[in-house]
Order: C-alpha cells, then structure tokens, then sequence
C-alpha cells in the first residue's frame, strides 16, 4: 500500500508538471544516462539506460521531442564509444551499431506516443459519452418535469420522443407511435390565425414538411365527459448540418383557462353591450318620446295663442325627434341585430343602413353568391365580427367610404371589410388592441381564419373565411349570442 500510494503521489506530480520543467527533468535524465554509460564503459550493455529519459520526453513533450531526445541518445552513446578508442574489426561497426540504437529508441519513443495518444483519445472519448449521458439525463429530467407537451418525430413522421406530459394531454395510446397518423385522425387542428390561406395540416406534420408554425391552436376533443382541452402550438423543423429536414418537434401549451377567460370577457362585452342598448332603448329614448310629445303639446298652446314662442316650441320638438334618432341608432348599434328575420345578409343589410344614417358616410352591403343558412352561433360571431371592424374603421381609420362583402364558393364563406381610411399604422401587430383579440378570438370560436391587411390604393381590408367543411362539424366552446 506505502508504495502503491508513492506512485499514485508521483503520478499526479509529475502530471502537473509544466512542460519547460518537464523538458528539462528529461535532459537531467539524459545527461544522466550518458554519465553511466561513460562510468559503466562499453564492455557493459548501457542502453537501457537512455529509455528513461526518452520515454520520459515523450510522455511529457510529445511524439517529436521524445523522437529528437531518441536522436540524441544515439548520437551520445556514438560519441562516447568513439572517444573510448575501443578496437572494431570494422570501423563502420561503431556507426552501424550507433544507426541500430538510435532507430530502436525511435521506435520505442513511436510505439509509446502512439499508445498515450489512443489512451487520451479513449479518455476523451469516455469523457464525451459521460457528458453526452449527463446532458441527455438532464434534457430527460427537464422534459420529464415541463408542464408543456414535447413531440419529435423524424422526416417520415415516426415518434421520436414524446414527453410524458404530451402523451396526457393529447390522450395519445401509450402504444401508438405514427403520432402524425393519430392526429391526423383526429381532426382536431385549427387553423393559424395569421395564414393566408386555409390550413388543416396538422402542425407537427407541417414542421416535419419544413414548415414553421408559431402558436396555432388546436382542440382536443375530451375522452370522457368533460369540456376538452385547447392547446397553443408551435413547431420547429430540425435540420441537420447540410440544411436538410430531418424531422420535426412541436412544443404546446394548454391553454383551456384562458380560452375559458377570454370567452367570459367576450360574454360579459355582449352582455353588458346589449344592457346598454336596452337601457338606452327603453329608458332614455322613452324620456326622449315624452319630452317630445310635451314640447308639440307646448307648441300647439303656444300657437293657440299665437304667441311667437310656438316656433321655439316647434325647433326644440324637431330637435328631440332628431335625438331620438340619434340615441335609437346607438341602441341598435350596442345590440346584436337580430338574425331570425333574414339571416347573416340580412343582418348585414340593415347594419349598414344604421351605419349610414348614424355617422353620415357610405356603406354598402354586397352579397356574392348564394350564402347557405349558418348556424346562429357562426352568423352572430361573423356579425360581430363585421361590427368591431366597422367601428374601428371609422374610430381608427376616419373612413368615408365602407364595403362589406359576403360571398360564398364551393369550398367557403368569407367576410370581408374594406374602408379607404388611413390604413395599418407601422407599429401594427397582429392581436394589439382588443377590439382585433376580440375578432381573433370570434374567428377561432368558429374554426374561421382571421386576417388583416393593407387594403390596395389605401385603407384596410378585414377578411374572415369559414370552411364549409367546418359548418358541418360542431364547433368546440362556441357559445350561444342570441339577443
């Protein structure tokens, strides 16, 4: 143990070394060498005196200085037999002999860098797989623990790795593994708010594609009862070094308690509008109504009389007829313009007609198409939608001149605004503002795309496709507007 110990004391020693003083312990050993070999004489075989000074450098200097201390060594050990005058049979012997030992000791000092060469490779190599199992054990642990779901799949769409909370939140078998195939399946995936066109794709076979998806949303169905799950998604392809798609991951978050927050602000928004409306409508107006009625009746005293106020009488009772007027179109505008005479066009229709006469500028209503009956639940989020986006164009955009276009075609019915207002600022985000979070959120109710855009030749263009596919399904979380 006392000697194991020394050695395990000097190994570290001498690994500490620096290689200046490591170069220098290898020519004190040199020199060494060459003093017993001059002690020792030729008669004595003096060679393995040299190994420990050039196993020695090349154990701390390296493959080239262990092979110039092995050069050296042979050139002393032939300087030394010459300056002995020692007789040959063959003068040459000496050099021969010289030639033989120098190339022995190369070989020793190769052979040995080689072995400490594969010997740190082997310790790198060890070290690396170490640290790549150390990290893979912490990406596990994080993945383990998150509270977001985690999908990787290859470039064919097979599982790759699903953490434990995506397999409970999608409610994925444990034994299914073509995860792209289940949700496909499942035809659970919205559309992304802010594509261009109409997509079903699911989002992980999107990233697989190459494609990059950011907070798309999907809704789980529940498996028992209960009211399902709405998750925020989004997805990365993974490359490799060459740029090519090797698969793809999906990162979602659930996101039910505030899609259940957002539709409580939505219903307490409709509520409290229509509340106004109706306190509007059967209180003031009615006050209005008979302060009216008591000014004609002045005014007809008065003209009884033919006292001259009876034309002052007969201006304040226009002048509340006006603001009758005025205080009905501002109910009706609060309030949901009732669908169940004439459906969504009709509704429309009539809208624009309140927004002409209240505030005085042009808006038109055009129907391309035949438009089939929606359900209420769909026509009243896309009335709604309509609302916000005509206010906002005469609020924020100061238009004169409002379009609203429902068409229809084999694959979709589509909304559109469109003013000649001052158009987007150049600060606009997408979702800044509530009255846009409000129509994103109406569009997402009903599985419908939300746009926004520069409208050519100046204002803004507000867009909103639903897909017939999507009118035959039921629609998660939609709730009733009725007035």
């Amino acid at each position: 143990m006392p000697m194991s110990r020394f050695w395990v004391r000097w190994s570290e020693a001498a690994a500490k070394m620096s290689l200046r003083a490591s170069l220098l312990s290898g020519v004190a050993l040199l020199l060494g060498a060459a003093v017993l070999d001059w002690v020792t004489g030729p008669e004595l075989a003096s060679a393995i005196f040299y190994l420990a000074p050039i196993m020695w450098v090349t154990w701390k200097g390296g493959r080239w200085a262990g092979l110039g201390t092995a050069l050296v060594s042979g050139v002393i050990w032939l300087v030394l037999v010459l300056m002995s005058h020692r007789r040959f049979g063959n003068e040459l012997i000496p050099f021969w002999n010289a030639f033989v030992r120098t190339t022995s000791f190369s070989l020793i000092s190769l052979l040995q860098s080689e072995v400490l060469a594969r010997r740190r490779a082997d310790r790198s190599a060890r070290q690396a797989h170490e640290d790549l199992e150390n990290q893979a054990g912490i990406l596990q642990s994080i993945l383990n623990s998150t509270g977001d779901g985690v999908l990787v799949a290859d470039s064919q769409g097979r599982l790759l790795h699903m953490n434990p909370t995506a397999r409970r939140t999608l409610g994925i078998p444990p034994r299914e593994q073509d995860v792209v195939a289940w949700l496909e399946s499942q035809k659970n995936y919205l559309p992304d708010i802010a594509a261009s066109h109409l997509r079903q794709e699911n989002p992980l076979l999107r990233a697989v594609r190459g494609e990059t998806v950011d907070e798309a949303e999907m809704f789980v169905p529940p498996t028992d009862s209960g009211e399902g799950t709405w998750l925020s998604v989004t997805g990365r392809p993974l490359r490799d070094s060459a740029g090519r798609t090797t698969g793809g991951v999906i990162v979602f978050t659930d996101i039910t308690a505030r899609k259940k927050l957002e539709r409580q602000i939505v219903e307490v928004r409709d509520r409290e509008q229509r509340r106004l409306g109706e306190d509007l409508h059967d209180g003031l107006c009615q006050h209005l109504v008979s302060t009216a009625f008591a000014a004609r009746r002045l005014a007809a005293k008065l003209a009884d009389r033919s006292l001259p106020e009876a034309e002052d009488a007969v201006e304040i009772a226009e002048l509340l007829g006006a603001s009758i007027t005025q205080a009905r179109d501002v109910a009706r505008g609060l309030c949901l313009v009732p669908l169940e005479t004439g459906g969504l066009a009709s509704a429309l229709e009539e809208f624009a007609a309140q927004v002409r006469s209240r505030h005085r500028i042009g808006c038109e209503f055009v129907e391309k198409g035949p438009v089939p009956d929606l359900e209420e639940a769909v026509a009243a989020n896309l009335l709604r939608i309509a609302l916000e986006a005509v206010n906002n164009a005469i609020k924020h955009g100061q238009a004169r001149q409002i379009t609203l276009t429902l068409s229809a075609d084999p694959q979709q019915i589509r909304l559109e605004v469109e003013d000649d207002g001052i158009g987007l600022q150049p600060d606009y985000a997408p979702g800044r503002g509530m009255g846009l979070h409000m129509m994103n959120y109406r569009a997402r109710m009903v599985g419908a795309v939300f746009g926004i855009q520069p409208r050519g030749g100046g204002g803004t263009t507000v867009t909103c496709s639903v897909r017939r596919s999507v009118l035959t399904e039921p629609t998660p979380q939609a709730h009733d507007e009725r007035d």
